[in-house]
């Protein structure tokens, strides 16, 4: 048996994170990186969560997941990606209420990509301005400065196919013989025209 393992991705991952925040002046945060697939979430690529995690002393530590079907992308998408959550992890640890319960990123969120140099797409839908991509100071900085390297994802997870949904059904049609409709509960019945007086049944 061969083994394929993730850890030059954990690594690049952990030093594009520590790159990603060094101009935000967190110190004192402790963060477990992590590689997840993005399961029914279509539009997620990665996420922030706080004290996810806990030493065996109590100590907790916040999360920064990777979506594992992301990692095929472009290194420059990815570490936008790791900025976009390192603007969550520094929101947090100020304080600041950047995302609502509903997940839209709301204006806090906006300021602080644009200051570590993402460009926010207005919003469109419930995810506010969630959507970010690398502005081209950010992305010179990543090919000069970050340089990842794309050798170290040599890994991803490849995207399962929806199954296809199962056709529903017909309700049972039920008939007197002089009217018919479609039913799934069960029918007791007869019919009240003078002329009919039949007991409704399934047909067909």
């Amino acid at each position: 048996m061969e083994i394929k393992t993730l850890q030059p991705a954990m690594g690049e991952l952990e030093r594009i994170l520590k790159w990603s925040a060094k101009t935000t002046g967190i110190n004192g945060d402790r963060v477990v990186p992590t590689i997840q697939s993005k399961g029914k979430k279509a539009r997620c690529g990665g996420g922030f969560a706080p004290d996810r995690w806990s030493t065996r002393e109590g100590q907790l530590c916040h999360e920064i997941n990777f979506v594992a079907e992301l990692l095929k992308e472009a290194p420059e998408v990815i570490v936008a990606l790791a900025v976009h959550e390192v603007v969550h992890l520094w929101c947090h640890s100020l304080g600041l209420k950047d995302v609502s319960k509903g997940g839209r990123h709301n204006k806090v969120f906006q300021e602080y990509a644009e200051i570590l140099g993402l460009v926010c797409a207005k919003p469109t839908d419930s995810y506010g301005y969630g959507y970010t991509t690398a502005g081209p100071e950010l992305a010179e900085s990543i090919e000069k400065d970050c340089k990842p390297d794309v050798a170290m994802f040599d890994l991803f997870r490849v995207e399962m196919e929806a199954p296809e949904p199962k056709p529903k059904s017909p309700s049972p049609k039920w008939s007197c013989g002089c009217t018919e409709f479609r039913s799934k509960a069960e029918v007791e019945a007869t019919c009240n025209k003078e002329d009919c007086g039949n007991t409704f049944a399934v047909v067909g």
